[in-house]
């Protein structure tokens, strides 16, 4: 959720990669290692070229599907789908890249600040898109916490303390005030941190690492949308470790890397699955081009909080979190609909069998507890 991130959290732990050719294929030795395992090696996902391509899906996509850029007055409006970036997802990336070891994504080369260049078009949003934002998050989150609320209550917390990382508009801790919880959430942009305490919401402006509380003061962490764009993730996690109680949860909400790698593989190949449907599922979830630093996977992750005592409780395959500010037109609407539903069926057929890594699943909520 958050929009940005604080220049104190930049110390980038990422790779750092000198400019790759066109061809695909595995890599020498990065300079810098991996974020989560700290392996040297890379393979290429999407060539400089390839990347060129899904630009130019990416401008064709938004001239086809959505209507004149407008403010929308009506927060409940049908078609409303997450801002189109002002800016190509792609420019300045030399390729996606994967860790031969752990699987994790990443763009090449990584951004040289704690900001993606999708981001910053949030913080220039008026005061009225900012607070349509605000209630579509409130309707998104409801479902969030009643999938939280099971965990917790299957632990014995009935009403439990949370501390959300990252709040944005503050969507998610407005429905977990209202439902009773003990919530605080931080964001470190300052302009969303106010837009909260306008509306008398606790979140405080920072980060999770410079939250001042107890010790093992919190029953869950979560963290919406904005893990994977820390250019080091150990510091934050060892920060939630300190603050979460024995027993505790943690959630990690990520665009998924492996649905990325396989939908842009199949794609301009005659294959059961036609490229246009695997076009349409990136864009629609804003994954066509990879705008974000890393793209985990349940077995990238698992391998990354393990390290500070995590153990995998659960995961749940989603699709994009609904924003404000642009409205599809007739076609584009239908097409976002069926992208969508094909995306919840095939992520419920993966579970159902047992997939660990949720091919089509653009984006998952990882829930992990607190065992040693």
């Amino acid at each position: 959720m958050s929009a940005s991130l604080n220049a104190s959290l930049v110390q980038s732990h990422s790779p750092v990669a000198t400019p790759l050719p066109d061809e695909g294929g595995e890599r020498a030795e990065r300079s810098l290692p991996c974020a989560v395992c700290g392996a040297r090696r890379s393979e290429t996902v999407s060539t400089r070229q390839e990347l060129r391509r899904q630009d130019a899906e990416f401008r064709l996509f938004r001239a086809r599907r959505f209507s004149a850029a407008r403010e929308t007055r009506t927060a409940g409006a049908a078609g409303l789908v997450a801002r189109p970036p002002k800016i190509s997802p792609t420019e300045g990336v030399t390729a996606i890249e994967r860790c031969l070891e752990c699987g994790l994504l990443f763009r090449c080369p990584p951004p040289s600040s704690g900001r993606m260049p999708d981001l910053d078009s949030f913080m220039s949003d008026s005061e009225a898109r900012l607070l349509e934002t605000y209630h579509r998050q409130q309707e998104w989150a409801e479902r969030k916490v009643l999938l939280l609320a099971r965990w917790l209550w299957k632990f014995g917390r009935v009403r439990p303390s949370v501390l959300d990382v990252g709040s944005f508009v503050g969507g998610f801790v407005a429905v977990a005030k209202m439902c009773g919880w003990d919530v605080l959430g931080v964001e470190p942009a300052p302009r969303a941190a106010r837009f909260c305490r306008e509306r008398g919401l606790p979140v405080q402006r920072g980060w999770v690492t410079c939250v001042d509380s107890p010790p093992a003061r919190y029953d869950a962490v979560t963290i919406w949308d904005a893990f994977h764009r820390l250019p080091d993730p150990h510091p934050t996690l060892d920060a939630v470790r300190r603050l979460v109680r024995p027993g505790g949860v943690l959630v990690v909400r990520v665009p998924n890397g492996e649905c990325f790698r396989w939908l842009a593989s199949r794609k301009g190949k005659n294959g059961w699955l036609p490229t246009s449907v695997c076009t349409s599922v990136l864009a629609w979830n804003n994954l066509l081009g990879f705008p974000y630093r890393y793209g985990y996977s349940r077995p990238t992750l698992d391998t990354l909080v393990a390290k500070y005592g995590f153990r995998h409780l659960c995961s749940y395959p989603d699709i994009l979190m609904p924003s404000a500010g642009f409205q599809t037109n007739p076609r584009g609407a239908r097409e976002q609909r069926l992208s969508n539903g094909l995306c919840r069926v095939a992520g419920r057929f993966e579970l159902a069998i047992g997939s660990d890594r949720l091919y089509t699943a653009p984006w998952v909520d990882y829930y992990y507890r607190v065992v040693a």
